[in-house]
């Protein structure tokens, strides 16, 4: 499992995996760990999750992009 790093001004935005998460705790309220692994694995990922946005002040993606 991956640990972010955040700067304590930066928000920080919550992975794919994580939304999927929240969406069942949404939609089927408080529930235990392996409740929502097995909904998670049962279903075909129907969510729609849009993906993050960067931050217009974010050079990141540029610098990536960039070469």
């Amino acid at each position: 499992m991956k640990e972010r790093k955040a700067d304590k001004n930066q928000e920080q935005i919550p992975t794919r995996t994580e939304m999927e998460v929240l969406q069942v705790l949404w939609k089927k309220g408080p529930s235990t760990v392996r409740f929502v692994h097995d909904f998670l694995n049962s279903q075909e990922r129907q969510y729609n999750i849009p993906p993050p946005q960067a931050d217009a002040g974010d050079d990141r993606e540029r610098h990536a992009c960039a070469g």
